[in-house]
């Protein structure tokens, strides 16, 4: 069963950041990872702004493997944190 539906991507990532912000403003985050499918320059955006939220949470970019890639497709973007 899905956590919750959110029907474009802009919604679907603006949805994220804010559920990423509130953790951060908790101060339960720790690293953040940017995931990306052949779309660096949208990873980098999604780093710009949450630097831009906490410029001293440390944020890596990295790339969805083959097996998941071929899932989600090219293009696709993802965020992770702990």
């Amino acid at each position: 069963m899905p956590f919750e539906k959110v029907r474009t991507e802009k919604k679907a990532l603006s949805r994220i950041l804010d559920m990423l912000f509130v953790d951060i403003d908790k101060g339960i985050v720790n690293e953040v990872a940017v995931i990306h499918a052949n779309r660096l320059e949208g990873a980098e955006r999604l780093k710009s702004a949450i630097k831009e939220k906490d410029s001293t949470i440390k944020v890596k970019i990295s790339y969805f493997g083959p097996v998941i890639g071929t899932h989600l497709g090219a293009g696709s973007l993802g965020i992770g944190w702990y």
